[in-house]
């Protein structure tokens, strides 16, 4: 059965029936990961799935390429995003034919939205934060490229205070000084690690976000980090964090063919990271998910009347 889908899929797109292939394979590969237990389904991968010459033909797309062979030792990351982003800094004037074709149709996907959804979504957050108070700090972990920022008004304009933007791609963090200093931003190499033992602990800020780190961390981690942010806000400051969520039509194809595994998390478990801060620190906690319904966002606000050491 599974030879027979991957079959006709790899006609479709050598036979100029790109979408129809790719739909079906999107298809596919979604009800497959969904109804098998993980360990089944990884074994259909590494002995069904990748061994096909389809394979082949879908490594063409650039971002399933990157993806798979981890030029910087891990999926998703900024170079990468930019091609979601259908950013300047990457061009699918480069890529030939068949490749520029299943780009496109991963581009126009429900993930691939849902994370252009959340880039506006993280601008509009820091220009609400810059409506509310005078020049706020600012702080993006695991910020790659830091792309928002050309979205932000506030930070165009030159209404914030101290943007800080932190990552542990070294690269990435060249991009963003090169492209972004001059608004202010300030690139500073640092991992969760270094978070979670307190090494940024002075500071304090408005807003502090994570657009795409929850997606690569287990509960534990997930829920001390939450709790560290949470202290470096200011009182009414807000902590924004992202997850995608665990049904996304793209869930098969990103682990089968990109090598792209991410932590997925419903509503509830996202509810679950507020766990380690106390409720009396807490004024509001906000959950909502983008028109995609792809990506869930968490928003916790920290009470100004409760008392800090």
């Amino acid at each position: 059965m599974n030879k027979a889908m991957l079959d006709e899929v790899a006609e479709k797109l050598q036979t100029n029936e790109v979408c129809a292939g790719m739909a079906q394979l999107f298809n596919g590969l979604q009800d497959l990961r969904l109804s098998n237990q993980a360990d089944v389904w990884q074994k259909m991968v590494e002995t069904d799935l990748r061994p096909h010459v389809l394979a082949e033909l879908l490594q063409l797309d650039p971002m399933t390429h990157r993806s798979f062979l981890k030029p910087r030792g891990y999926a998703g990351d900024a170079v990468l995003l930019d091609m979601v982003y259908g950013h300047p800094a990457f061009s699918k004037k480069n890529v030939p034919g068949l490749g520029r074709e299943i780009y496109e149709y991963i581009f126009a996907g429900q993930a691939g939205r849902a994370v252009r959804y959340r880039r506006h979504i993280i601008a509009d957050a820091i220009d609400d934060v810059a409506s509310r108070k005078t020049r706020p700090c600012v702080m993006s972990l695991a910020c790659g490229h830091l792309r928002e920022a050309e979205l932000s008004e506030a930070l165009q304009g030159g209404h914030l205070g101290r943007f800080l933007a932190l990552d542990q791609d070294e690269r990435s963090l060249q991009i963003v000084h090169h492209n972004y200093s001059q608004l202010g931003v300030s690139a500073k190499h640092i991992s969760v690690r270094d978070i979670l033992k307190k090494k940024i602990r002075s500071e304090r800020f408005d807003l502090i976000y994570s657009s795409g780190l929850y997606d690569y961390l287990p509960l534990k981690t997930a829920k001390v980090l939450t709790r560290r942010l949470f202290d470096l806000l200011h009182t009414e400051g807000r902590l924004l964090i992202t997850n995608f969520l665990p049904v996304i039509e793209a869930i098969g194809y990103m682990e089968c063919f990109m090598d792209w595994y991410l932590i997925h998390r419903d509503e509830v478990e996202m509810m679950a990271l507020v766990a380690d801060i106390p409720r009396n620190l807490i004024k509001r906690i906000e959950l909502f998910v983008e028109k995609q319904e792809n990506i869930v966002f968490l928003q916790i606000q920290k009470d100004g009347s409760a008392i800090r050491k």
